[in-house]
Parts: C-alpha cells; sequence; structure tokens
C-alpha cells in the first residue's frame, strides 16, 4: 500500500504528458485491478496540469464505463464522475450522450442509468454556465453562444424524468441557469441598442416563472433561497 501511495502521488505531481500517459495504460488494459483505477482516476482528478485534455479512446470509455455499468463500486463511481463533471468537454459530452441513447433504447430499468444520467446532466449544465458566461450582446458571435447555452441547458433539464429521486432535486437549476441566459440577453441587448427587447424581457421573465415553480416543489427548496430571490425580483420589476 505504501509503494502504491508513494507511486500515483508522485505520478500526481508529475507534467501532464507524464500524468495521462500513466492512466492511459491502466485504463486500456482490460485486466486492470480496482485499485489501479481509483489511482488513475485520483491522478486525473488531483494532477493540477490535467484541465480539460483531450482524453484517449481509452481513458474516455473508461470513464463513461464507470458510471454507465450498474454495480461499479461507489468509490470509483465519485471519483469518474467528478472527474467528467468538473472538466466538461464536448467529447465528454458527446460520449456520455452516445452512451446513454444507446442504454436508454435498449429497455434497460432507469435504476440502472442513474449516475450515467446524473453525470451527462452536469456535464450539460456546466458547459451551458460556460456558453452563457460568453455572451457579450446582439453580434454574431454572441448569437452561437447563446443558442449552445439554451441547447445545453434545455437537454439537462430534459433528462429529469430518468433522473434518481435523490437527484432530482438539483434539476431545476437548469431552468436557473437557461433564465439568467435570457436575463442576461435582455440586459446586454438592451445595454448595445439603447433600448430594451420586450420579448426578450418576457422571456427571461417566463423561465424565471417555471424556476420558481419547479424549485419550489423540491424536498429542499431553501437550497434555492438566493436564486429564488433573484428569480422573484426579476419578475417583479418586469410584470
Amino acid at each position: 500500500p505504501a509503494v502504491r501511495r508513494s507511486a500515483r502521488d508522485a505520478v500526481v505531481k508529475s507534467d501532464k504528458d507524464t500524468a495521462l500517459a500513466v492512466v492511459d495504460s491502466v485504463a486500456k488494459n482490460p485486466a486492470r485491478s480496482y485499485r489501479a483505477w481509483i489511482g488513475a482516476l485520483t491522478i486525473l482528478n488531483q494532477n493540477p496540469g490535467i484541465k480539460k485534455p483531450v482524453l484517449s479512446p481509452d481513458v474516455l470509455q473508461a470513464l463513461v464505463g464507470s458510471v454507465a455499468t450498474p454495480g461499479t463500486d461507489p468509490t470509483v463511481v465519485a471519483q469518474a464522475k467528478g472527474y467528467m463533471i468538473a472538466h466538461s468537454t464536448e467529447q465528454i459530452e458527446t460520449a456520455l450522450r452516445l452512451e446513454f441513447k444507446a442504454r436508454s433504447g435498449s429497455g434497460i430499468k432507469p435504476a440502472d442509468m442513474y449516475e450515467l444520467t446524473d453525470t451527462l446532466f452536469g456535464v450539460l449544465y456546466n458547459m451551458g454556465v460556460s456558453e452563457k458566461d460568453q455572451y457579450q450582446g446582439p453580434d454574431a458571435k454572441s448569437q452561437v453562444h447563446f443558442g449552445n447555452a439554451v441547447s445545453k441547458f434545455e437537454e439537462a433539464w430534459g433528462m429529469k424524468p430518468w433522473a434518481a429521486q435523490w437527484h432530482a432535486a438539483q434539476y431545476p437549476k437548469a431552468l436557473y441557469g437557461w433564465a439568467l441566459m435570457l436575463k442576461e440577453r435582455a440586459t446586454l441587448d438592451a445595454r448595445a441598442t439603447g433600448a430594451a427587447d420586450k420579448k426578450e424581457t418576457a422571456a427571461a421573465r417566463d423561465k424565471f416563472e417555471q424556476f420558481l415553480k419547479e424549485a419550489a416543489a423540491v424536498a429542499y427548496p431553501a437550497k434555492y433561497a438566493d436564486n429564488l430571490a433573484t428569480a422573484k425580483k426579476y419578475i417583479a420589476e418586469h410584470s
């Protein structure tokens, strides 16, 4: 155990290429042990140089398989899920979406897809936030970011029917992110043109209202206290 920890810690402190090479060597071994894969996941999560890299097919498949395979050890699931959500990329999103599509159409029980569903939700939400934060106004480039953000938030919210009961409470945040995107579009566009667009303002207001309704229905709506306050303020100001 001491040797394993020392080796893992050394790789965590190594450069990005060395760390990814070690992880790849573990991932491509079909006979890899539980401890070896946990060590590789620890490296992925803790090496400071690994920030949204292009993953090898073996690493990508091993990560997706860790959250998609029923009965996987919870520690492995947590590590793999945490990495993919924290390092949300189009590569990870595409792999998760393809796995979700394949499994949801095969008659598999929803309970066997809870972790896969929640991982894809987290990735879509984070990518929606990233796109939202790049919106700057009514220019062509920002419109692309707007469309991408709305698409990500909408898809994330649409996954709620597949969510586990204990995960469902976080799904309204996709609506909140969506509403914020609409709000920021209305605000930044008005600042750029000198006049508010009533359709854009109404769209943001309506989405905040949907968020209020869904957030109020979760078991612990207090977790959304600040978000609820923002939504109510915006609705009151634009009724």
